[in-house]
C-alpha cells in the first residue's frame, strides 16, 4: 500500500509554508492562525524544513526583553539556525506504506510531508491520521509502539518555564 492508497477518502491538509525570505512574524501568525504545530519553510516550493510553535517560543524567549520586535521583522533565512529548523522527511504520493512508518520513526516527530512527482509539497501526513486510517482499515503495521513513541521526559511545576523550554529544545521534544 502506498500513501495515496492509505489516505484515500481523507482529508490531508495541506502544509501551511512560508518562503525562506518571509519575516519571523508570519511564521507566529500561521501558526496562531491556522491553528497548526509546524510551518513548512521552503526555498523556491523546494521543502528545506520546517519551524514548530515551540522553536519560534524558544527563539524569541532566549532573549525576552532584548529587540523582540526587531527579531520578528528578520527574514526566516537570517535565523534559521536560531530557529532550531527541523527536517521533516519529504515522500512521495507513491512510496510504500511501510517506509513512510520507518520515515516517521526515525524523524521522531510524527510528520512527513507528501510531496508530487515534481517533489513539490501537496500534504502533510501525521501519526494522529495515519492511525484511524488502520483502525478503519483493520490493518496491522510492523512497527510497535516504541518504534515511534517518545519517552516520558517530566518537568517540575515548580520549574521555570525557560528552562523547560530550553531542555525541550536541546532534545527535541515537542510536549
Amino acid at each position: 500500500m502506498n500513501a495515496s492508497e492509505l489516505v484515500e477518502g481523507i482529508t490531508v491538509p495541506a502544509p501551511v509554508t512560508v518562503s525562506k525570505s518571509d519575516p519571523v512574524l508570519l511564521l507566529g501568525a500561521l501558526l496562531s492562525s491556522w491553528d497548526v504545530s509546524s510551518v513548512i519553510v521552503t526555498d523556491n516550493g523546494k521543502v528545506i524544513g520546517a519551524v514548530y510553535g515551540y522553536q519560534l517560543v524558544a527563539y524569541l524567549m532566549s532573549h525576552p526583553n532584548r529587540e523582540v520586535l526587531k527579531r520578528l521583522r528578520h527574514p526566516i533565512e537570517q535565523v534559521t539556525d536560531r530557529l532550531g529548523l527541523s527536517q521533516i522527511p519529504s515522500v512521495s504520493h507513491k512510496e510504500s506504506f511501510d517506509s513512510i512508518l520507518r520515515r516517521i520513526a526515525e524523524n521522531r516527530f510524527g510528520d512527513v510531508i507528501l510531496t508530487n512527482e515534481s517533489g513539490l509539497p501537496i500534504g502533510i501526513l501525521s501519526l494522529s491520521q495515519i492511525i484511524p486510517c488502520l483502525a478503519l482499515r483493520k490493518m496491522k503495521a510492523a512497527l510497535k509502539v516504541r518504534d515511534v513513541a517518545s519517552p516520558l521526559k517530566l518537568a517540575s511545576e515548580g520549574q521555570p518555564l525557560s528552562n523547560a523550554l530550553r531542555y525541550m529544545m536541546r532534545n527535541g521534544i515537542r510536549r
